[in-house]
């Protein structure tokens, strides 16, 4: 794969495993695209591809799919997140609610109306993956939704979609902070560096430094980038990089990492390697690779959840449509059937395991420690 173009992308509401290996699927169809892989921990997409141009369309499947693909480093914000829709659909309850108590005959809309916006984005997600992915979580929770509406059961069709996204909430939640773990390097970096300039210093922010640049660096302040010492002596807390707790000496022609932290006099460094290309970048770096080779644990989870949830849909037919044959009821089993799909929504257990691996690798990366795979550290 080396000798095709690699491209990184942020794919925006990435929030469980399930939809990153929808988008993975989908990403390895888009013409020009040699390769895709999507991780789930860190919530990036890297294409190889064989032709310019591809990235186009790329970011066109992602978005039917109900994602974003943005360039690393895009930090601008999408359409609706979770949080949103479970605030509107949350509001649409509570308002069907006090109808209920005020002005009743408008509380069966209301609650109609709350389910139907809630499930909206679900449904889109589920519509548009369907050729990846016909029984993913979002098919479970619409076709319950529906199912609830169509038995009348609206009250509860509004209630099972406000806390199903309130679940996605929380979930994200635990997710992108599984994410900042492996990212917390790059704050040990200093917000601002002083470069040295003829006839004094001057404060500038880290994008504006330059290779060859020369940057003084007082006690307690932290090292802007990767360099050589060229001017004074210092004890330098490196425990990020080498793990080692106390305090090294640095002096005249020995080199530091940007990030570590000068404890005790001061140093002049000369740039060798800009903030975004130093060595807590190559870290990030290679955890985020380590990321990409799953655990085995990962591999189970994955594989059994494309089995569980046909096998869970198979269980609520036979429910909804047979057993009323020997025992009657259609509408009761029809109801027991709809709470069957909703409670075995495996979102949870989809999400744990590259959650904590996330985790795990970006702890040990501000330890020092870094793991070349899931599986490692497992």
């Amino acid at each position: 794969m080396d000798a095709h173009r690699v491209r990184v992308f942020r794919v925006e509401g990435l929030d469980c495993a399930d939809c990153a290996l929808k988008v993975e699927k989908a990403l390895s169809e888009v013409p020009g695209v040699v390769q895709a892989q999507v991780s789930f921990a860190s919530g990036k997409a890297y294409l190889y591809l064989e032709v310019p141009g591809a990235e186009k369309e790329a970011e066109r499947v992602v978005s039917a799919l109900g994602y974003r693909l943005k360039p690393e480093g895009d930090t601008t914000r999408g359409v609706l997140g979770p949080w949103r829709w479970a605030l509107v659909s949350g509001g649409l309850l509570l308002a069907a609610f006090l109808a209920s108590l005020f002005l009743p005959g408008l509380a069966p809309w209301g609650y109609r109306l709350a389910a139907l916006i809630g499930v909206f984005p679900l449904a889109r997600r589920a519509v548009a993956a369907f050729r990846q992915n016909p029984f993913s979580m979002q098919t479970l929770v619409t076709l319950a939704t529906l199912g609830a509406l169509l038995i009348g059961a609206e009250a509860e069709a509004a209630v099972v979609v406000f806390l199903f996204l309130v679940g996605e909430v929380l979930e994200a939640y635990s997710v992108a902070q599984a994410r900042r773990s492996l990212y917390v390097l790059s704050e040990l970096l200093p917000r601002r560096a002083y470069r040295l300039k003829e006839g004094g210093v001057e404060e500038v922010p880290l994008k504006a430094l330059r290779v060859g640049d020369l940057v003084r660096v007082p006690p307690g302040e932290r090292v802007p980038a990767d360099g050589v010492v060229v001017s004074g002596q210092a004890s330098v807390e490196e425990a990020a990089f080498t793990g080692e707790p106390l305090p090294r000496p640095k002096g005249i022609g020995d080199r530091v990492y940007g990030g570590s932290l000068v404890q005790e006099g001061s140093l002049v460094v000369k740039v060798e390697r800009l903030p975004e290309e130093g060595f807590l970048a190559e870290m990030e770096r290679l955890a985020e690779e380590a990321l990409l080779k799953k655990s085995q644990a990962e591999r189970v989870v994955d594989a059994f959840s494309r089995r569980y949830t046909p096998a869970v849909l198979a269980l609520a037919g036979l429910v909804a449509l047979v057993l009323p044959l020997f025992r009657g009821d259609f509408l009761g089993h029809a109801y027991k059937a709809l709470g069957l799909i909703l409670i075995a929504c495996p979102c949870a257990l989809v999400v744990s395991v590259p959650a904590a691996i996330a985790a795990g690798v970006g702890r040990g990366a501000r330890a020092g420690v870094l793991f070349k795979s899931g599986a490692a550290l497992e």
